[in-house]
């Protein structure tokens, strides 16, 4: 059966800096050294909206996505409970399906590279849980 792996880095809404072309430049130049991976566009078939595609060694895919608004903001409030702490911005990055963990590294250095971003809270949908609160660190 093959899985994906889902994590996504809820944003400090008031960081003006961090959005999608910010964050798809530095996700692009975290690996510019990298001859294993390649960047192309890519489109979500459900929701048409645009997206970052990274391939790894041509075989293993990575989708980037940058949401933004009120379903963002709904999202982040579902997902914990302080009432005074918002996020209507938020980085999905999908993994596709490693059953050896060939790709190991790539996940350790796009979730290093999430962990990083200024007031994030990076979330497991798959797990259903909150994986990194930089407010704790």
């Amino acid at each position: 059966m093959k899985t994906t792996n889902t994590f996504h880095a809820y944003l400090n809404s008031e960081d003006t800096e961090l959005n999608e072309s910010s964050t798809f430049s530095e996700m692009k130049n975290i690996f510019k050294n990298n001859t294993r991976v390649l960047f192309s566009e890519k489109t979500n078939p459900m929701t048409k909206k645009s997206g970052l595609k990274i391939t790894v060694d041509d075989v293993y895919n990575i989708s980037a996505y940058f949401d933004s608004g009120s379903n963002v903001e709904q999202d982040f409030s579902d997902i914990q409970d302080e009432p005074n702490r918002s996020s209507n911005k938020r980085l999905r990055v999908i993994f596709s399906d490693d059953p050896n963990n060939d790709f190991d590294d790539i996940v350790v250095i796009l979730l290093d590279y999430m962990t990083k971003l200024k007031d994030v809270v990076v979330y497991n949908p798959t797990q259903e849980k909150i994986v990194f609160d930089a407010r704790e660190e």
